[in-house]
C-alpha cells in the first residue's frame, strides 16, 4: 500500500510538472535535447528554464548523479529569476513562480502564495494558470482561497523588477 501511495504522488508530481516543463523545453535553446553539460551551461547564465531543468535532473537522477543538494540549489535559482520576472507582470512567470510555491522548489511550500500567482497569471492570460488554480482549489479551505484573491487583488508590479534583456 505504502509504495502504491508513493506512486500516486510521483505520479501527481509529474502531472503537476508537465506544464512548466513543456514551456521551459519551448523555450529552452536546443529544446528538450539539451545535454545535461549545455543545460548547466546556460543554467549558470541565469537562464531561469535551465535552471528549473537541471534542478529537475538532480531531483531525479536524470542523464546526472542524483543530488538533492545540487537540485535545491538550481530550483532557488530559477525561482528567484522566475520571481524577478514575476514581480514585472509577466503572466507566464507568475504561473511558473506559482508552480514553485505549490511543489516548494526553491522557495517554502505555500499553497497560499500558489494560488495568488496562478490567478496573476491567469488574469494576465495564461491559461495555465486557471487550470493550476482549479487543481489547487481542491487542496485548500475556501479561507486561503479567499486571502490568496485578496492578496493577488492587492499586487502591483515592483518597479526595477524587469530583467535587464526587457528593459528596452
Amino acid at each position: 500500500m505504502r509504495l502504491r501511495q508513493h506512486f500516486v504522488f510521483e505520479l501527481l508530481g509529474l502531472v503537476a510538472l508537465s506544464p512548466f516543463l513543456s514551456y521551459s523545453q519551448e523555450r529552452a535553446p536546443g529544446g528538450p535535447n539539451g545535454s545535461p553539460a549545455t543545460l548547466r551551461a546556460r543554467a549558470e547564465t541565469g537562464d531561469a528554464a535551465a535552471q528549473f531543468l537541471v534542478g529537475y535532473q538532480y531531483e531525479k537522477g536524470d542523464g546526472i548523479p542524483q543530488s538533492y543538494g545540487q537540485a535545491a540549489y538550481y530550483y532557488a535559482m530559477a525561482a528567484q529569476w522566475t520571481r524577478r520576472a514575476a514581480d514585472a507582470g509577466y503572466a507566464m512567470a507568475q504561473t511558473d513562480l506559482g508552480f514553485f510555491y505549490e511543489q516548494g522548489k526553491g522557495v517554502p511550500l505555500d499553497y497560499i502564495s500558489a494560488y495568488m500567482w496562478y490567478t496573476l497569471g491567469a488574469n494576465g492570460g495564461d491559461s495555465r494558470g486557471l487550470d493550476r488554480m482549479k487543481s489547487l482549489s481542491g487542496l485548500m479551505v475556501q479561507k486561503q482561497v479567499r486571502e490568496a484573491m485578496a492578496r493577488a487583488a492587492a499586487w502591483m508590479p515592483k518597479p526595477g523588477s524587469i530583467l535587464a534583456g526587457d528593459q528596452q
